[in-house]
């Protein structure tokens, strides 16, 4: 939250001018708000607008909508993505702490309006996996059995540790466009799941990216033999360090070779407005189609290394709440650059692992059944 108290510290200022400095140029940002009733208040830093709609939330009760509005003081005066993000977020964990209700600040949105009219509409801007809301793929009932018959054919002992990835992967899908840190997380805990079971807990030392390190302090030391290879033991069997290397040593080994054949297909929301403004969201267009191995790299000794930085973020955001995903993330993953190799995987290309790896693990242990004879159809209505 650090762009959230960079933002309340220039509320501050405001109210103690500096004959050294030009007051900031001020502009308003606008984000929708779901709330369980109607939010609705002015005359404070921040005000809400309620607009007495209602609006469905799934596994929930109907919220209300309202449009929340925020003053950007930034010195730049410029919009900046992934500032206003931070401060939308800031803004819903401050509602809803001090509410103790949950109150949706859709962060992840841009404003979208003509110059001559006073109407917004919203689209959503994260970049992150924008497959994941693409249209769906064709005969989606005969992918969804043949996944089932496979499902259901897993033994038993293999079904809970390949529904808790299954679910894990569910629950990041669902928030990776909310909080992307928890999303990666979920994702990160997965492949976890997934290497505990059927991954190779030993490490070894060499892949270790600080064994040089250590091997050099072994020198400086003039340790014997012996003695190097005993505290290379030693640190080896810490728990975490285990864990952490078997991650990593489970996917290089296991990836399927086909995996880096495919490609992500970039999808982008379209408007059609009117000359008054009025209009909205029209259809969901392919952008291009992205090489798997853009974003997850086919070498083995570079992936591994991004896959352990993959595995420290998400011990970083776990343990300490630091954020080390963000938009940029996403879209840097989609375009060809250079990427340092301790940088962490995108989460397009961590899930797109996690993905390749549940269907391996089921692939490899399943014995397919044939789908119970239950049939339902739709009710045809009478005229």
């Amino acid at each position: 939250m650090e762009e959230f108290f960079e933002w309340i510290e220039r509320l501050d200022a405001l109210d103690k001018p500096s004959d050294e400095r030009l007051p900031p140029a001020i502009s308003v940002r606008y984000q929708r708000v779901a709330a369980p009733t109607p939010l609705d208040f002015e005359n404070s830093v921040v005000r809400v607008l309620g607009t007495e709609r209602q609006v469905d939330l799934f596994g929930d009760l109907p919220g209300y909508l309202s449009v929340l509005c925020w003053a950007d003081t930034s010195p730049s005066g410029s919009s900046d993505m992934l500032r206003d993000q931070q401060i939308a977020t800031g803004l819903g964990g401050l509602f809803t702490l001090a509410l103790d209700r949950r109150v949706r600040v859709a962060s992840t949105e841009v404003t979208v309006g003509m110059e001559s009219s006073d109407i917004k509409h919203f689209l959503p801007s994260q970049v992150n996996d924008r497959e994941l809301t693409g249209p769906l793929p064709d005969e989606p009932k005969a992918q969804i059995e043949r996944l089932l018959a496979r499902v259901m054919g897993l033994p038993e002992d293999d079904r809970k540790t390949l529904g808790a990835a299954i679910e894990l992967h569910y629950a990041a899908a669902l928030l990776h466009d909310v909080e992307l840190n928890a999303a990666y997380a979920l994702v990160v805990a997965a492949l976890e799941t997934l290497s505990r079971r059927y991954g190779q807990v030993a490490a070894d030392w060499t892949h270790w990216e600080h064994a040089d390190r250590f091997d050099g302090v072994f020198d400086d030391l003039a340790l014997t033999a012996d003695q190097s290879e005993r505290l290379r033991a030693e640190l080896l069997h810490d728990k975490h360090l285990r864990l952490r290397q078997g991650f990593a040593a489970y996917i290089c080994a296991s990836l399927p070779k086909e995996f880096w054949n495919g490609e992500m297909v970039d999808y982008l929301p379209t408007m059609e407005l009117d000359n008054g403004g009025e209009g909205g969201f029209k259809a969901l267009e392919p952008s291009g189609s992205i090489p798997i191995r853009q974003i997850v790299p086919e070498d083995l000794d570079t992936l591994r290394r991004r896959l352990l930085a993959a595995y420290d973020a998400r011990s970083l955001y776990v343990h300490a709440g630091g954020k080390t995903l963000d938009t940029m993330s996403g879209l840097k993953a989609m375009i060809p650059m250079p990427v340092d190799r301790k940088e962490p995987l995108s989460f397009a290309g961590m899930r797109r692992i996690l993905v390749a790896m549940i269907h391996r693990e089921i692939e490899l242990r399943t014995t397919p059944r044939e789908i119970p004879p239950l049939r339902l159809f739709h009710q045809k209505s009478s005229l």
